[in-house]
């Protein structure tokens, strides 16, 4: 099992506690949990949007173009701090560059 908090990822087996030297990233397993050995297919469906190919297309490339819009047009209050806990204006335009790299990673694979 390769499974682990986020931060950490790629570590081969299970991680039951880590932190990093710094102490900035500590990390504690709880709980393991055994998943159902069924799935339930009849209602996976359900609720569920038909949306036709252009229109998802269009949302796509919309939410690629601006994917922060939504935040930035709303009135989220989100306070963005440095690595020195130092309160800083967040820069939209490199955290879009950031969003759509990743989603072109996504898009490619």
């Amino acid at each position: 099992m390769q499974a682990g908090p986020y931060i950490f990822r790629n570590l081969p087996g299970l991680i039951i506690e880590m932190a990093d030297s710094t102490g900035s990233y500590k990390f504690n397993l709880y709980s393991i949990k055994k998943k159902s050995d069924t799935l339930d297919f009849e209602n996976i469906y359900k609720g569920a949007l038909i949306v036709p190919q252009k229109q998802l297309q269009k949302v796509s490339l919309d939410y690629y173009n601006d994917p922060l819009r939504e935040m930035k047009s709303s009135n989220v209050q989100a306070k963005f701090i440095d690595e020195k806990g130092k309160e800083v204006k967040p820069d939209f335009r490199e955290m879009t560059k950031t969003i759509q790299s990743r989603l072109k990673n996504i898009i490619i694979r």
